[in-house]
């Protein structure tokens, strides 16, 4: 959300008065995952802006992505023990309205997705050593450049690990140097 809407509305502010949700589906019904999905990362965001609110460059022009913004003298009740208490209106985005507009499709219908799929295999398996480098030098080209000392692609780790290197550390390195700016 912080990089798109730093994207657009430096670039083209119109795109910031939508957002349209496509999730590649993974059987004809929704599994059990998708459910999860749908459920939870709504919530999840609105948690995460509390503690680490959107990123927005003064000068831009966020005049269509305030259609998703509000604003209220306190915050609601459900929230007052997680925020610090100030004399500053509670601000807050619409994350409902921000997630109104999502599916699951299947791949093969929407060629959006499908580039999306060709990605993620290029980008798995360039990690996982499968993909030589002439598949996957240029992916870095696509992404946008994360904030200083942040890396372009974030790993996440569901068990501890050691502090060492990952052996794709070099294509990471490589993503990182070539990503592209996301502030004029």
């Amino acid at each position: 959300m912080e990089t798109a809407t730093l994207y657009y509305a430096q670039r083209i502010p119109r795109t910031l008065g939508a957002f349209v949700w496509r999730v590649d589906a993974k059987d004809v019904t929704l599994t059990d995952y998708e459910k999860i999905w749908s459920d939870v990362v709504g919530p999840f965001l609105q948690t995460r802006s509390l503690s680490s609110p959107l990123l927005q460059m003064r000068g831009a022009d966020y005049s269509f992505f305030e259609r998703f913004c509000g604003q209220s003298a306190e915050p609601p009740a459900h929230l007052k023990g997680r925020m610090a208490t100030s004399d500053e209106p509670f601000e807050y985005f619409e994350m409902n309205h921000v997630l109104a507009d999502h599916r699951f499709c299947r791949s093969h219908l929407l060629t959006g997705l499908q580039v999306v799929d060709m990605l993620a295999a290029g980008i798995r398996r360039a990690c996982n050593g499968t993909l030589q480098s002439t598949g996957w030098k240029d992916l870095g080209r696509l992404m946008p450049r994360p904030k200083k000392g942040t890396e372009i692609v974030r790993l996440l780790a569901l068990e501890d690990l050691p502090d060492r290197p990952v052996p794709y550390a070099k294509v990471l390195r490589t993503w990182k140097a070539d990503g592209r700016r996301v502030v004029v």
